[in-house]
């Protein structure tokens, strides 16, 4: 991983972990080494994209109709929730390189202090609406 994260230092680096779900974990340890790879990858990965295995399973069975989910049809789901994450990352934007996560990451960090502001004019104004 450091050496990939030598060679790749401007390219961002996404993390994409299924927490276990321990009655069907495989090992007793299981959660003890997602923790554990989890806290050695952060400092190579940008962004960290963490999945529950029981969340995925209850999608499956309850949204997606099926009466007993097996590893396939998780395996599957999971493949579409990285497949959405990451396709705008795939495209050649204007001003952006393949892939590149500078720009988006400073607007991002722009657009949550929008969020943050309007929160707080919500916010006001409710406490306001409340004294009258």
């Amino acid at each position: 991983m450091n050496r990939l994260n030598d060679e790749y230092k401007r390219k961002g680096k996404l993390e994409f972990s299924v927490y276990p779900w321990l009655r069907v974990a495989t090992s007793v340890v299981e959660p003890y080494n997602d923790i554990l790879t989890a806290h050695t990858t952060m400092d190579y990965s940008n962004c960290t994209f963490l999945m529950d295995a029981e969340a995925t399973f209850d999608i499956c069975s309850s949204k997606l109709g099926l009466e007993r989910p097996n590893y396939v049809n998780l395996n599957r789901l999971v493949a579409q929730i990285v497949l959405s994450t990451t396709t705008s990352l795939r495209y050649v934007g204007e001003g952006m390189e393949k892939g590149e996560f500078t720009e988006a990451r400073e607007d991002l960090a722009a657009l949550e202090k929008d969020y943050e502001e309007i929160s707080r004019d919500f916010d006001d104004t409710d406490n306001e609406a409340l004294s009258y």
